[in-house]
């Protein structure tokens, strides 16, 4: 439901932009044409270019700014988080599993900061949580897997 009222809101600014763009085009044009004509205008030349400027370009460079604006919205600029990748090299390096003090030891992070991520991620579904025999919380990887699961994994159209 969101993101359909982003789209709406989006394209609603894109028209108003594109509206306020074309009416000061229209004006510029306007404008322009009537500068070469005395009868037209009652303004004088210096007149003339600031009615020019505020009724036409302003409009125009305005419209045209709303409109790259309305277009820009909702973009997702993702850069990569380099913590969370040496994370996950970290978790390949251990078979797909990692505790909070071993995150906190290879990383700058502290161990309720390693495991308030761990936990956040369990919590999005990207790692389940195991408990060892001395209960230690093991953040299992869902998306790491060894070579020889890679080579035991059956296709897709064989579980139907």
């Amino acid at each position: 439901m969101r993101a359909y009222l982003k789209g709406i809101i989006k394209f609603c600014l894109f028209v108003i932009g594109l509206c306020i763009a074309l009416t000061g085009l229209l004006f510029l044009i306007v404008c322009i044409r009537d500068m070469g004509d005395p009868s037209a205008s009652s303004f004088g030349p210096v007149g003339d270019i600031i009615f020019l400027c505020i009724i036409g370009l302003a409009p125009l460079i305005g419209g045209v700014i709303m409109c790259r604006w309305a277009l820009r919205i909702g973009r997702n600029r993702i850069t990569p988080d380099p913590l969370e990748n040496n994370i996950l090299k970290l978790a390949e390096q251990r078979n797909g599993s990692l505790t909070a003090v071993e995150l906190a030891m290879d990383t700058e992070l502290s161990l309720g900061e390693a495991k308030a991520k761990l936990d956040k991620w369990a919590n999005e579904g990207y790692v389940t949580i195991k408990i060892s025999d001395s209960g230690a919380l093991i953040y299992q990887f869902n998306g790491i897997i060894s070579n020889e699961e890679r080579k035991m994994a059956k296709g897709v159209s064989e579980f139907e």
